[in-house]
């Protein structure tokens, strides 16, 4: 496939929204406008869909505008603190600080090629500002930001975000708070509605055992083969099996080993092996798994195994294991994988 043809691919799988979101509307209008649901939306039928088209995702949050305000928008988010079955979002709550949230963002949307995406104007302590856009096209209109912003509120809120406020600086009221302990408590104001500020008074990890997110998450036993006592290589394996889909550094691991990079990288070194290494086998190791014993997406599994995107799962699952992750999926559901 060229160039040419593999940009309208990744354009037509970005316009395409996960069903449970959208499904997040149509059970709001259910509930509180049944008439405002669009005649076009067949809402038993949202469970067996691959995506729903970013078009009729506008039009059921423009359902809900209609009916119940941009708050009523803003607010649809609040159902994702009890959303089950999602892996993406799991990955998402599984994040250890504001910037790790963020850092996995950015990394599912590349996955996702989603044409609308978030970009960090400041990025503090006690305060993230994000602008909405799109980086082709229309860019997103209210009903599209007031939504993400509650995603984000719930996102930060979930993750530990404690007394989290937001406003909106490029709006009518840019000092107004629509938000605050992490719940909305306001209406948006007019304008601006692209451009968030998020202020919070402090951050406790607070990740929670969410039905499905050890599956999800985490390896489903200990070290494999790597060695057979506690060798530095093992214990790298520890620290990311604890959260596969963080974006590991040498010196992070290294702190969580109680070991300097330096003598960590020695201990490497002598076993024959490095921290790239290490940390490409434990996650090709844990994709394998997934895809030999559960239904999972190749955007799923890639993407909580912590590869940066779907060319580089490919890429080095293939010279791990000697095929593509679909065809040695296919091989291992057809009894011949490859020797």
């Amino acid at each position: 496939m060229d160039a040419g043809a593999n940009r309208l691919k990744n354009r037509a799988m970005a316009r395409l929204i996960h069903p449970a979101i959208t499904g997040i509307a149509i059970r709001w209008l259910a509930d509180n406008a049944p008439t405002a649901i669009p005649d076009d939306i067949d809402p038993a039928t949202l469970d067996r869909m691959e995506g729903v088209p970013v078009s009729t995702q506008r039009l059921v949050l423009e359902a809900v505008a209609g009916a119940g305000g941009s708050r009523a928008v803003v607010g649809l988010a609040e159902a994702l603190r009890h959303l089950e079955g999602m892996p993406l979002l799991y990955v998402l709550l599984n994040s250890s600080s504001v910037r790790d949230l963020v850092d996995k963002e950015q990394r599912l949307n590349r996955y996702l090629h989603s044409n609308h995406r978030v970009r960090i104007h400041e990025l503090t302590a006690h305060t993230l500002e994000l602008e909405h856009h799109a980086r082709w096209g229309r860019q997103p209109v209210a009903v599209e930001s007031h939504f993400v912003l509650g995603v984000h509120l719930v996102l930060l809120d979930e993750i530990g975000c404690r007394n989290l406020t937001v406003t909106l600086p490029e709006s009518a009221e840019p000092t107004r708070r629509i938000a605050g302990r992490g719940r909305v408590t306001g209406t948006p104001p007019e304008g601006g509605h692209r451009r968030w500020r998020f202020r919070w008074t402090g951050f406790e990890p607070t990740r929670r055992v969410l039905p499905g997110l050890d599956e999800v998450l985490l390896a489903a036993d200990g070290p494999t083969d790597l060695a057979a006592e506690r060798s530095a290589a093992v214990e790298i394996e520890l620290v990311v099996r604890s959260d596969l889909a963080h974006r590991w550094t040498l010196a992070e691991a290294a702190r969580l080993c109680r070991r300097s990079p330096r003598s960590l990288q020695r201990a490497l070194a002598a076993e024959k092996t490095s921290f790239t290494e290490v940390l490409d086998r434990t996650r090709v190791a844990e994709a394998a798994r997934r895809l030999a014993e559960t239904d999972r997406s190749m955007t799923e599994i890639g993407f909580a195994c912590g590869f940066s995107d779907a060319a580089h799962f490919s890429r080095r699952f293939k010279n791990a294991m000697g095929e593509a992750p679909s065809a040695w999926r296919r091989a291992i559901s057809t009894g011949h994988p490859t020797p």
